[in-house]
């Protein structure tokens, strides 16, 4: 119940709120607290707290999640048929691997992005657990569950999928989303595995006029990672709080003026790019939107608020680093249809 007792937390029960807005966020915030609010949920919309509790791990996790492109647009169809058959999939996977996943129950919320948020949970082996009831040990037999999750961008057929292991089980989720839910016949194997971004745009720094207008004072490239061409030495070039804000581009340049290594064939793997608002009234202090991203393809966008994001990831097009199509939160504005609704629960 603690968990959920955050802002956070609640954001998230305020979104799968939004399936009864008119009469769940009045009693919503009637309650005195985060915490208040939590157990009111839990107590008269279980089922809306358990969905909750999986956007909320989503989120905590999301910095672990992998991106992909899998080129598929299309509305997912997330029928209780659609979800048994994507289950069941998944829990042969596991019970083919690890002798597990016996049983699955998922989830689905459609985002006030209109985004589709899909979890798994599935039966994980029988544990012998000591535990207490009241002021006395006892030993119990249960199972524990684990969960899979991923979201999905009908209008740009990107997918994030948070689950534990390597590639390989990234790879199974998403082949039974894609069947079973996106109901494609194939989806080619390149487009399973976390996409390749060039970061050499970065080489001149960074202008990006739109940003300015959003009401950013100030671009700078913060750092580089850097890989010599024959991929046998790694550089960090960082500039400090002396540079004044300087882009560590123009540093390079003026310190390496005849062997810069970003004029030397020398590979740019990982970027942060800091965005600066102005400071408030009274303050000196400015606030920093910071973008970090490295060349296979992980982002930190998560952390940030769906608005935010969504001109985070229009600055990175407007870059070069991006294509319009690999954007988690669609540039393009949605339809309008209700704001969020959650799949009734389907158990197999």
């Amino acid at each position: 119940m603690a968990s959920l007792s955050d802002d956070a937390a609640r954001r998230a029960i305020y979104e799968v709120a939004a399936i009864d807005f008119d009469v769940l966020m009045p009693m919503l915030r009637q309650q005195q607290s985060d915490l208040h609010r939590a157990f009111w949920l839990h107590v008269h919309h279980p089922r809306l707290f358990d969905q909750a509790c999986d956007n909320l791990f989503f989120e905590r996790y999301a910095h672990k999640a992998q991106q992909h492109d899998l080129g598929i647009c299309v509305e997912p169809d997330v029928t209780e048929e659609a979800l048994e058959s994507f289950c069941r999939a998944m829990c042969e996977f596991y019970q083919k691997t690890h002798g597990n996943g016996e049983h699955g129950v998922p989830y689905v919320l459609r985002r006030a992005s209109q985004n589709i948020l899909l979890t798994l949970h599935l039966k994980d082996l029988p544990m012998l657990r000591l535990e207490f009831d009241g002021m006395d040990l006892h030993r119990r037999l249960g199972s524990p569950d684990f969960v899979l999750a991923l979201e999905y961008c009908p209008r740009t057929g990107v997918v994030r999928s948070l689950v534990a292991g390597g590639a390989k089980y990234h790879q199974a989720l998403l082949q039974a989303f894609a069947e079973h839910i996106l109901h494609a016949s194939a989806v080619d194997v390149q487009r399973l595995r976390p996409p390749s971004l060039d970061l050499s745009p970065l080489r001149l720094g960074v202008q990006v006029p739109k940003a300015i207008d959003d009401g950013f004072v100030q671009l700078q490239v913060k750092s580089l990672a850097l890989l010599s061409p024959q991929g046998d030495l790694r550089l960090q070039a960082t500039a400090l709080g002396a540079s004044k804000n300087q882009c560590v581009t123009e540093l390079l340049g003026d310190y390496f003026a005849q062997e810069n290594p970003l004029d030397q064939g020398w590979t740019i793997t990982a970027a942060q790019i800091n965005l600066y608002y102005p400071p408030p009234p009274h303050l000196s202090r400015r606030k920093v939107i910071t973008i970090e991203v490295t060349s296979k393809g992980r982002l930190n966008l998560h952390k940030y608020d769906e608005t935010l994001q969504a001109q985070l990831e229009s600055y990175l097009v407007d870059i070069g680093i991006l294509r319009a199509g690999q954007t988690l939160v669609s540039q393009e504005p949605p339809p309008d249809t209700d704001d969020v609704f959650v799949q009734p629960l389907a158990e197999v």
